[in-house]
């Protein structure tokens, strides 16, 4: 039944991207159904990140969470938190986003384009992303990647969250580094359905190498595990290599 019911809504949601216009006005029409579909896995993953966080010790961080969407993870990330700010395309999900974490007073959530992120006149300690790089054309992705690395403070790091991919998840199945020539016909299809593909690819799963060349080439350290399914990516400043002390305030 669960599978039936998510299946519903996987349709109703490709419908909604085939008549929207972009991708805040798809965001902002399915904002009441994503939880449906996508709050277990948000919370599978935010756990999952906290876990992947917790083995490097750090605690009472400023973090800024890029495309936090319905609020899930950041719920999750607030309690090694001292501030976080949700950065968010669509207002509506925000708005769900704000009614999940009303109680927490260390969240606050901003409307705005991670491409083009609004003046923030502050540095962050962990600059983090789940399930955004679907929306990174792959030409962007190196710049993106400066772009967050000048957010950081002095020792900061930036986690990106690869989930697996959506037809892996309704299969129950985890996500492979790289595809198979099924995931590939798959993915080919289901951007066509959901009406996001562009001239330009984005990424959906690509090979670990390229994420990693992207961020060696920004001159941050490379470091990629398996989390639970999640493949959980850490680009960290040189002076916070393994063999230092992480983050850890008093």
């Amino acid at each position: 039944m669960k599978k039936l019911t998510n299946f519903i809504l996987s349709v109703r949601m490709y419908l909604t991207a085939l008549i929207s216009d972009s991708e805040k006005t798809f965001y902002d029409t399915f904002s009441d159904h994503y939880d449906l579909l996508f709050g277990e896995e948000q919370e599978r993953t935010a756990n999952a990140l906290i876990r992947f966080l917790a083995g490097s010790g750090l605690k009472d961080l400023k973090i800024l969470e890029l495309g936090c969407g319905t609020g899930i993870v950041s719920n999750k990330l607030s309690c090694i938190a001292s501030s976080l700010i949700g950065l968010d395309l669509s207002e509506k999900m925000l708005s769900h986003a704000l009614a999940r974490n009303r109680y927490n007073s260390n969240c606050r959530f901003i409307a705005g384009d991670f491409f083009s992120m609004p003046k923030l006149n502050e540095n962050f300690d962990l600059v983090c992303a789940v399930g955004v790089l679907p929306h990174i054309p792959i030409s962007k992705f190196e710049k993106w990647i400066s772009d967050c690395k000048a957010l950081l403070n002095p020792g900061g790091i930036i986690v990106l969250a690869i989930s697996p991919l959506p037809w892996r998840l309704f299969l129950g199945r985890k996500s492979p580094k790289e595809l198979s020539q099924l995931d590939i016909l798959i993915l080919m299809i289901y951007n066509l359905l959901a009406g996001f593909l562009r001239v330009d690819a984005k990424i959906w799963h690509v090979k670990e190498i390229f994420i990693r060349s992207a961020i060696e080439n920004n001159g941050l350290l490379f470091e990629s595990k398996d989390e639970d399914g999640t493949l959980m990516i850490r680009a960290s400043l040189p002076d916070t290599s393994a063999n230092k002390t992480p983050i850890v305030k008093n």
